[in-house]
């Protein structure tokens, strides 16, 4: 009876250990890949309809799928590692451990929630971004280690996600300048160091490059209190604004950003 219960719990909240546990190998890769296919499912269906339930189906089939099969169990065979309760439940541990260490410390997902990186990054788009190097490890709102002195340095004109000064939110903002670079923004006319990096292409738009990237702005909802801004960019610190330019809360509201706040730079977008 106990080890029924225990079947049915793993079957319904992890579908192909359960039937690993049960020695079924080739059933337990069927689960995994329509464990896969039913989390994109309701991801789609949630995404467009507002509906979901694929997942929570493919769990109560389980559920009595692997108690059939418990009957055919034979107790007297050969047993590996995952064939024990123990041995079963250490498997999901090591992945969540193995996660959570890539999330931190490696490369995290995030979900872009504002208009501030329109038009090149609108809400519900998505980023993966680069940890490794930079000053802030944690993920999940768990904030670990934080380095004063990050051996990587954000390059201008980058896209980062990181925290502002005296926030507990992540921001995701581009690099404008550098540790003793003088930034000004006039009207919609961005200079840095004395040369203009604009390019006016319409009432609402404008061409800019900023170190080795190069990228299209929006100037929209005039007129805006914080357009015009001028400063010399402190040692250890960057001053950064979102494509969105009359539309973010950045560095011109906050302040420059200190190197330990840097979280990672993105590096791919969908």
């Amino acid at each position: 009876m106990e080890k029924k219960v225990f079947v049915g719990i793993l079957a319904f909240f992890m579908p192909p250990l359960a039937f690993l546990y049960l020695s079924r190998g080739s059933i337990a890769l069927v689960y995994l890949a329509a464990l896969i296919f039913s989390m994109l499912g309701d991801y789609l269906l949630n995404l467009y309809y507002g509906i979901s339930g694929l997942g929570l189906t493919l769990a109560v089939v389980a559920v009595f799928h692997s108690l059939k099969l418990v009957k055919n169990t034979n107790d007297n065979e050969r047993k590996r590692f995952f064939n024990y309760w123990w041995g079963a439940l250490t498997i999901p541990i090591v992945i969540v451990i193995a996660i959570f260490t890539v999330r931190s410390f490696l490369c995290e997902p995030f979900r872009i929630p504002s208009e501030s990186m329109s038009p090149n990054l609108n809400p519900g788009n998505h980023v993966l971004i680069s940890k490794f190097g930079y000053g802030t490890y944690g993920t999940w709102g768990f904030n670990f280690i934080n380095l004063n002195r990050p051996g990587s340095k954000p390059n201008p004109g980058e896209i980062f996600v990181l925290y502002p000064p005296h926030e507990s939110r992540v921001f995701v903002e581009r690099i404008i300048g550098v540790p003793g670079d003088e930034v000004l923004l006039f009207e919609s006319t961005l200079s840095i160091n004395g040369k203009v990096v604009s390019e006016i292409l319409d009432f609402t738009t404008s061409k800019e490059t900023v170190g080795e990237n190069t990228f299209i702005v929006k100037y929209l909802n005039e007129p805006f209190r914080f357009k015009n801004h001028r400063i010399t960019v402190p040692d250890g610190h960057y001053f950064v604004m979102g494509d969105n330019r009359n539309n973010s809360l950045d560095s011109r509201f906050w302040g420059v950003v200190p190197e330990a706040n840097i979280v990672g730079k993105v590096v791919l977008q969908w």
